[in-house]
């Protein structure tokens, strides 16, 4: 005589399949699948493990290529600007919008009652629906007619203020041409705030411009030595599974602050030189500026820490992408 054996299939959590148990009895069979819960337990926390030890591993790279990111933008200031027109376009300046309200049509507004029959059984009178479509046509017509008055009416609303936007650029463009001093000081301003940097630095430009002697005075508000990147690398710490930092020496900061500040201030003046299409310009001068905190006082100070005055048509003759930043300054 056959003997009757129990079975159960239960989720294995490890590989997401089911797996099939049998034995003689409920008992057995409880025990036998308590044993293997056990088991995948284990293997599941294992697996886990596994995974979180991968993901902070990924984390760690993903860290460290966006520090290689970081440093190679630091590093390529000039690079950068040299590798960019610099020279403005004021149609970037101008409102390019289109008009996206949609057009109103009479479909909005009127669907026509057909002729059909009521649930099917008795037909609607042809000349009744004929005389209701045509009232409710003209209803449709008038409150068409209504939208359109306001459809239009924005349209050419917004069409004015852009026509008027654009005839105020280019009356800027033509005071620029022209030589006068707040449409420069405005045009340099713009060139300035088109320049991208890495995000931590922010920088901060005062623009003065004498037309009689062509100088144009900024004063560059810098980083401070803090906001520039201070971190070596990353380091994955196989023991605690986790992420450390490794931080650059004082000394390497410092170099490397010294060497950003000589670039920023460099690339200052190529982006001037640069970008002064009408020769409105023959000197620039720069003072660079720093704020903080003096952590013997507690005071706040603002220093002039470097300053530079050059001839822009000398300038403009320097290989701004090979030099050494701090020799280039000292020149």
């Amino acid at each position: 005589m056959a003997k009757f054996k129990h079975y159960q299939g239960v989720i294995n959590p490890v590989t997401n399949q089911k797996d099939y148990f049998e034995a003689s009895s409920i008992y057995l069979l409880n025990n036998k699948i308590a044993k293997k819960k056990t088991i995948w337990k284990a293997q599941l926390e294992k697996h886990l493990e596994k995974l979180d030890t991968e993901a902070t591993k990924l984390q760690c790279e993903k860290q460290n290529e966006e520090l290689r990111v970081i440093n190679n933008n630091y590093n390529h200031l000039l690079e950068i600007a040299t590798a960019k027109n610099n020279i403005f376009d004021w149609k970037t300046l101008k409102d390019l919008d289109t008009f996206e309200i949609l057009k109103p049509h009479l479909e909005n507004y009127y669907a026509p009652i057909l002729v059909t029959k009521l649930f099917g059984l008795i037909p609607l009178n042809k000349k009744q629906t004929e005389i209701k479509n045509s009232g409710n046509l003209q209803i449709a017509k008038d409150k068409l007619n209504s939208a359109l008055n306001i459809w239009e009416g924005k349209k050419q609303e917004f069409n004015r203020k852009k026509e008027v936007q654009h005839e105020s650029i280019d009356c800027l463009q033509n005071q620029y041409e022209q030589g006068e001093v707040e449409a420069i000081e405005f045009y340099h301003q713009v060139v300035f705030e088109g320049s991208e940097y890495p995000e931590n630095i922010q920088l901060k430009y005062n623009l003065v411009y004498n037309p009689d002697s062509k100088i144009l005075l900024i004063d560059l508000d810098l980083p401070k030595k803090k906001d520039i990147n201070q971190i070596a690398t990353f380091k994955y710490i196989i023991k605690d599974n986790n992420i450390d930092q490794t931080l650059l020496k004082d000394k390497q900061i410092n170099d490397n602050y010294n060497t950003y500040i000589y670039k920023i201030i460099l690339r200052t003046i190529y982006e001037v030189s640069q970008s002064d299409v009408k020769n409105h310009i023959e000197l620039i001068v720069v003072n660079s500026w720093v704020d903080g905190i003096d952590p013997s006082t507690g005071h706040d100070f603002r220093n002039c820490i470097a300053s530079i005055q050059v001839k822009k048509d000398e300038f403009v003759q320097i290989k701004l992408d090979k030099v050494d930043p701090i020799a280039c300054f000292k020149k």
